[in-house]
């Protein structure tokens, strides 16, 4: 699959992203795509052929064998169509001019994908809660420059699994407040209130507890409060905190476009020192851990504090130097 130059915001007319996880740490977003002008679509016979011929072949590259025949223009912008296949098998998004595959979507139903990937599935929502219910709405297929996956989505979860390797990248369920143990709750009230500085609004309805072992996650329980200023996730086994996100310190001016990252933070914003008098005191408040002593390696925007012995800690600053960030980990382990 050729590398787009398109924008990441054009997947807007492709489909939704998997769903967003109230309370997750927020990395990036892409911006809302502008509006094209209003355009007569064209149909399939009046595309360039060798455009469509591309399409397909995304396709089915991906499509486990079914033969994948394409149908009609989904719809459009300035420099893609969004491209159908037959019987309702997915879709593509590609460039007009050149017939680039910016992303490919290819359904299943999930009595025809394999049943180690379908074992994969059903054990790892298992594991988050053996006593919750979970039915799959929707099977995909997904490629594009920054995801390659397996995606099984239904109304009160989400897995995605990673096609090469088999093992799973992400996995959530969904809950309401009262389905959340009492203590949990509290807890997660409590850390708001004091992130807040007594200033955040009542916990957002919706909790989600989530698994991402590539973030260093096992098993945590994620909230937020209703005005989407603060999060915090709770470890499900420990019962306490293991990350905080002040979200209104990347939003609007403050906010750094993903792509953006290594050129805004090019050039470390903190030395060793500096940078662990700056998390200190959230650290210290919040997961009663002193970094005095830790050692630091940074990445653009991420600080990664070390010590033998002791939970690693790894922060996330804005372009101005706050951190907004912080996931606490015991020492080589996942959050949990």
């Amino acid at each position: 699959m050729k590398k787009s130059l398109v924008s990441i915001s054009l997947l807007a007319l492709f489909a939704t992203a998997a769903p967003t996880l109230s309370g997750m740490p927020f990395t990036a977003q892409a911006a809302n795509p502008t509006p094209a002008p209003a355009e007569q679509w064209k149909t399939i016979a009046e595309l360039d052929p060798k455009v469509v011929e591309a399409a397909r072949q995304a396709m089915q590259a991906l499509a486990e064998g079914k033969v994948i025949e394409m149908d009609e223009v989904r719809g459009a912008n300035q420099d893609c169509w969004v491209l159908a296949a037959k019987n309702n098998r997915g879709t593509v998004l590609v460039t007009k001019d050149k017939g680039e595959i910016v992303s490919v979507r290819v359904k299943f139903t999930l009595d025809e994908i394999n049943s180690e990937l379908r074992k994969t599935f059903q054990n790892t929502l298992k594991e988050l809660d053996p006593k919750k219910e979970f039915s799959v709405s929707e099977v995909e297929r997904i490629k594009w420059e920054k995801e390659n996956i397996w995606s099984f989505l239904g109304e009160k979860g989400y897995v995605s699994i990673d096609p090469q390797t088999g093992k799973v990248i992400s996995a959530n369920m969904s809950y309401s407040l009262q389905e959340v143990p009492p203590q949990v709750v509290q807890t997660a009230q409590q850390t708001l209130k004091a992130l807040s500085g007594n200033q955040g609004s009542s916990l957002y309805p919706a909790v989600t507890l989530y698994h991402h072992p590539q973030e260093f996650i096992s098993k945590v329980w994620a909230f937020r409060d209703a005005g989407g200023n603060y999060g915090v996730e709770i470890g499900a086994d420990t019962g306490k905190a293991v990350s905080l996100d002040k979200l209104a310190e990347i939003s609007g001016d403050k906010f750094v476009n993903q792509q953006d990252i290594p050129k805004v933070f090019a050039k470390p914003f903190y030395t060793t020192e500096k940078a662990i008098v700056a998390a200190n005191p959230l650290v210290k408040k919040h997961f009663q851990l002193d970094l005095t002593g830790y050692s630091v390696a940074v990445q653009y925007d991420t600080y990664t504090f070390t010590k033998p012995g002791k939970p690693t800690v790894i922060g996330k600053i804005n372009k101005n130097g706050i951190f907004w960030n912080f996931l606490a980990t015991p020492e080589n382990g996942l959050a949990k």
